[in-house]
């Protein structure tokens, strides 16, 4: 065997052996807002990779009138780019008619992000690395 040869079967598999790194958004987040009154709301965000779960907080929810509210909802990693993450949570996919909701996130340090909730732009939603 030649020395090329060998050289990059020994770089395959070192590449092939070094660990995943992992994105810097992944981990458990709490993400907390108010809705249109004022009343503070919270939500748990496990993201692995470009995909996670979100659950608001039952007790937080307003009544029965939002089942959606009470759903474990798949969440996406919809973008990653320019300092700017985008996630959609797909209320939808958990219960037919429910409406997905998007979070536009900038990080503020390696523990806080902080953006805006798609139920209106003036909605501001803070998430923290748990």
């Amino acid at each position: 065997m030649t020395m090329r040869p060998l050289c990059l079967l020994i770089a395959a598999g070192w590449l092939a052996a070094a660990p995943a790194q992992a994105a810097t958004h992944d981990g458990k987040w709490t993400a907390k807002w108010a809705d249109n009154t004022g009343k503070p709301l919270e939500a748990v965000v496990q993201l692995a990779g470009d995909a996670g779960t979100y659950r608001m907080f039952v007790h937080q929810t307003r009544g029965t009138a939002n089942a959606c509210d009470k759903l474990e909802a798949p969440v996406r990693v919809k973008s990653e780019s320019d300092g700017k993450l985008v996630l959609v949570v797909d209320y939808g996919a958990a219960l037919a008619g429910c409406r997905n909701r998007t979070l536009t996130l900038k990080p503020v340090d390696d523990r806080t992000w902080k953006g805006t909730y798609s139920n209106s732009t003036s909605t501001e939603v803070v998430l923290t690395r748990e």
